[in-house]
């Protein structure tokens, strides 16, 4: 399952630039929308580098196309249960989502067996 830690590394790109050459220093992954459907890219910048804007070393399409689906409705991006189990609601290998402040992120391949259940009894 690839599910970012925090929507703070999430970029989104419509049009250009788009990821390919530089990116914001905490960006670890682009949604962008193509002619084809939307792309989640995956990012490396270069760490030596200072300043917003970095130079991307590598790139890599985890999903794009027809394996993309956008939830319809914002929701709270930190609720990761809910955005797992949503996304494995959704049939498709990634969802994209996006905040009540409009903040984004996406689950691609999701997989609740690392998560912990736990039941809080009041005593």
């Amino acid at each position: 399952m690839i599910f970012p830690p925090h929507c703070k590394f999430v970029g989104v790109a419509n049009g250009t630039p788009c990821g390919r050459d530089k990116a914001y220093f905490l960006t670890r992954y682009i949604v962008r929308e193509t002619p084809g459907g939307t792309e989640v890219i995956e990012v490396k910048t270069d760490p030596e580098e200072t300043g917003l804007l970095r130079t991307v070393l590598s790139s890599r399409v985890l999903a794009a196309g027809d394996e993309v689906y956008h939830y319809p409705e914002p929701v709270n991006v930190q609720d990761r249960t809910f955005l797992v189990t949503e996304a494995m609601r959704s049939g498709y290998r990634c969802t994209i989502f996006s905040g009540y402040g409009e903040q984004t992120t996406f689950v691609i391949d999701p997989d609740l067996s690392g998560f912990l259940r736990i039941h809080v009894y009041d005593i």
